[in-house]
């Protein structure tokens, strides 16, 4: 019974310092677009998680050296443990959220209708996007995945957002406008 304990309470010192470094680098990401944007996202984005995992490891061993409490806080495992699940889920939401938003065409294609605010016929929207993709296999795939995922519904040759579509394109709004994205890709014009 000790054992189990020990091990939860292990985990859960090691997940703390995990979010607690990954909130920390929520917020030099956002500030760091903020002040200098980046073009490539992608790669300022895995400087930004390294950096931050070492500085977190230092920050860890220097308490470490100087406390007796944070000694037993901060043993080597930890530091390593929540270092590397650090980087995972900052990687996971990097690409999960800015990166992918900026770069999507299922994004810019929900973003399109949001813009419009009213159902569109099918032909116009394909012209629309059709300037973002030329090829119209890539469209149609991305219309009937959003079909399928309750984002957009299609009712007479009209296509419209739905409640859910609405709510997608208002979260990845906020998230661009934290992350300083390009907006013309998430809410075109």
């Amino acid at each position: 019974m000790i054992k189990t304990s020990q091990e939860f309470r292990f985990a859960v010192k090691v997940l703390l310092a995990a979010l607690g470094l990954f909130v920390i680098s929520v917020v030099i990401t956002a500030v760091h677009e903020h002040i200098w944007k980046s073009h490539i996202l992608y790669y300022d984005f895995i400087k930004i998680t390294a950096g931050c995992a070492v500085l977190g490891a230092v920050i860890m061993i220097v308490l470490r050296m100087l406390s007796r409490r944070c000694r037993r806080l901060f043993d080597f495992k930890t530091i390593v443990l929540s270092s590397t699940i650090f980087c995972l889920l900052s990687y996971s939401f990097n690409m999960t959220f800015p990166i992918l938003l900026d770069r999507s065409f299922s994004v810019y294609m929900l973003g399109t209708l949001y813009k419009f605010d009213s159902p569109l016929p099918l032909s116009e929207l394909e012209a629309i996007v059709s300037k973002y993709f030329h090829e119209r296999s890539l469209v149609n795939k991305r219309i009937h995945e959003q079909l399928a995922t309750g984002s957009i519904v299609i009712d007479n040759g009209r296509v419209e957002l739905t409640g859910r579509g609405r709510s997608i394109v208002e979260m990845h709004i906020m998230i661009g406008r934290i992350f300083n994205l390009d907006m013309n890709n998430i809410a075109p014009e």
